[in-house]
């Protein structure tokens, strides 16, 4: 297993050359200065100076957890010893305003309690986002040439990355971000996010074995595989404070029973859903816009689905192969159906399109052996290509016409 640390890397890397370009991936850290902040230990006193990015470990002592509180705060719980900080730089590139913590020495802890301060600073973030491109290169430079192994274990020192014998873990109302791998593959059965958390990383608890979690009010973000493949996840609350669902956020969540999409969310992110063949009920709010592609692929157990009003547009194959399906009503804001939106729904029997969509792509409904009525509530105009067409408003011609004789064309109105 320790091998797919290499998978994770991998994809934090495309990340990163994908938002910032390819020769962002070989630029220095802008905290390059020469001006390092003095580290404090956690009792205050002046120590070492500290390594830009946080990429070197401390000296001996700064790792622990173990801080004095301030000044007339209550007594805090014992934090877990051996945790690794990275220094956090403001905007000027050389102020530290906090931390970020992984796993570090502590890696096979089974109980993991994370401080609110170290060095008298905020600890902000677990892991830290994917779009940290200085820090991420850092931990490339330290890495290359490792062994497996010992990539490994690089990997688990600034996240918390298959740390197999984690039970529980507390994290502090500081922290406003779950980086990117925070908890891969991590084994603990519940976990409580904070409400200062706005942004869940890429792939933060991709694996994890948790059957349920609540998304904070705090939380806009959850980004690509953040949840992927978390097989004995049945149940997830989604705030109304989520504004994007990423790509592959729940991907694979077999187990996940029912799901409502708030209306603040503006697009359902590409496979954001797919093959959670367990799914029977997805409620999309009104104030989503967009259905991404793949969004619910091969969700087998969906029966019906209703498009509210707000959304414009259906990308390709966002319901292909929900052979469950029996039901869709498509709402009066959607112009477009992308190619193969619905194709191999073999279920199907009903469609209503709204009186708003202006283009059907090829293959929407290719593969609806069972679809026999389709309910046009604007007939008129369409066109195959540069075929017109008639008689839509006779429900069963019109799925003739989208299931097999027009269904390799692209549909126009207007």
């Amino acid at each position: 297993m320790k091998h797919k640390f290499l998978v994770v890397l991998m994809t934090i890397a495309t990340a990163l050359c994908m938002a910032f370009g390819f020769t962002a991936c070989g630029e220095k850290n802008p905290d390059e200065t020469g001006k390092n902040p003095p580290v404090v230990d956690p009792s205050g006193n002046q120590g070492n100076q500290g390594t830009q990015g946080g990429t070197q470990k401390p000296d001996e002592g700064e790792q622990s957890g173990t801080q004095k509180p301030d000044e007339g705060e209550q007594e805090p719980e014992t934090y877990t010893e051996g945790l690794f900080y990275a220094e956090m730089y403001g905007e000027d590139g050389t102020t530290v305003i906090g931390y970020s913590v992984g796993a570090g020495e502590a890696a096979d802890e089974e109980e993991i309690v994370i401080p609110s301060k170290y060095n008298n600073l905020p600890v902000l973030s677990i892991s830290r986002s994917d779009d940290d491109e200085a820090f991420w290169n850092k931990v490339f430079e330290e890495g290359e040439g490792l062994s497996d192994e010992a990539m490994f274990t690089l990997m688990q020192k600034y996240t918390f990355y298959n740390c197999e014998n984690l039970k529980k873990i507390t994290i502090p109302d500081s922290v406003t971000t779950i980086g990117q791998a925070a908890f891969t593959e991590c084994k603990f059965t519940s976990i409580t996010i904070p409400n200062s958390v706005t942004t869940i990383g890429q792939a933060a608890f991709t694996e994890c074995k948790f059957t349920s979690i609540t998304i904070p009010n705090s939380v806009t973000l959850i980004a690509t595989g953040a949840f992927e493949s978390c097989t004995e996840l049945t149940s997830i609350i989604i705030s109304n404070s989520v504004t994007t669902i990423g790509m592959a956020a729940f991907g694979n969540c077999i187990a996940l029973t029912s799901i409502t999409i708030p209306g603040n969310v503006s697009e359902i992110g590409e496979s954001a859903f797919a093959f959670c063949e367990g799914l029977t009920s997805v409620i999309i709010e009104n104030g989503v816009k967009t259905i991404g592609s793949n969004a619910f692929e091969a969700c087998s157990g969906l029966t019906e689905i209703t498009i509210p009003n707000s959304v414009t547009s259906i990308e390709a194959a966002a319901f292909a192969h929900c052979s469950g399906l029996t039901s869709v009503t498509i709402g009066n804001g959607v112009k477009t159906i992308g190619a193969s939106a619905f194709t191999q729904c073999s279920g199907l029997t009903s469609v209503t399109i709204g009186s708003s969509v202006t283009e059907i792509e090829h293959h929407a409904f290719s593969g609806c052996s069972n679809l026999k009525e389709v309910h046009f509530k604007n007939p008129n105009g369409w066109k195959a290509g540069s075929i017109s067409l008639s008689g839509l408003n006779d429900s069963a011609q019109a799925a003739e016409y989208l299931t097999k004789t027009y269904c390799e064309y692209d549909w126009k109105r207007g």
